[in-house]
């Protein structure tokens, strides 16, 4: 055999017998070490929390649980949640599907005393009573909403409102930029019948 046939010979050999030097599926090997620390890890995390939740809820400090009081107006039903809020976990899952949409408080909860068009009888789309009006917020007007919340739906009317009627189409809308300062009068909802309803003697917690 010629030096330069045993020299391709060895070169083509070489890599195998490296091969057999080496485990290439050391990647694959479990690292004791990161499981280690993983586990370290979520147990210290696990534990403070339930170190945090132990001193809060034992000693009867469950203020931080609980949502804020009602708004005077609905202070009788500040111990009966469920005449507002179903049983759907609507908390929940709005913040796991972060969908703001998602409601524990549908419109039919407050137009069993609130009679009337939810919003406008020629709105386009609907509105929840919820995105407009929050409870929870403590002992004030429930009806408070932020300027900017309403003139990004006042200011610009015609997009939000039904014109297939004859005559619509032509028909003017005031745009509203907004309502402080006495440029534009705040608007009366037209749902102002409340229904008698029964109930319990109003019962306000003030915040401790």
């Amino acid at each position: 055999m010629l030096p330069s046939q045993r020299d391709a010979k060895s070169a083509s050999e070489y890599p195998k017998s490296l091969s057999s030097w080496l485990e290439l599926d050391y990647f694959r090997r479990p690292r004791r070490l990161k499981r280690v620390r993983s586990l370290v890890t979520w147990t210290v995390l696990l534990g403070c929390t339930a170190l945090i939740a132990a001193i809060t809820w034992l000693p009867g400090n469950r203020q931080i649980y609980q949502a804020a009081s009602v708004s005077t107006a609905h202070a009788l039903f500040n111990e009966d949640c469920q005449a507002c809020h179903d049983a759907t976990f609507g908390t929940a899952k709005r913040l796991l599907s972060g969908n703001n949409a998602v409601r524990s408080v549908t419109d039919e909860a407050c137009l069993r005393c609130h009679a009337g068009d939810v919003h406008h009888v020629r709105q386009v789309g609907k509105t929840a009573c919820v995105s407009c009006h929050h409870e929870h917020q403590g002992l004030k007007a429930m009806a408070r909403v932020k300027d900017g919340h309403c003139t990004s739906c006042h200011a610009d009317l015609k997009s939000y409102t039904d014109t297939t009627k004859p005559g619509d189409a032509d028909r003017p809308f005031r745009d509203v930029s907004t309502f402080l300062g006495g440029a534009h009068p705040h608007p009366r909802s037209s749902s102002r019948t409340i229904r008698k309803t029964k109930a319990p003697s109003a019962s306000i917690t003030r915040p401790t």
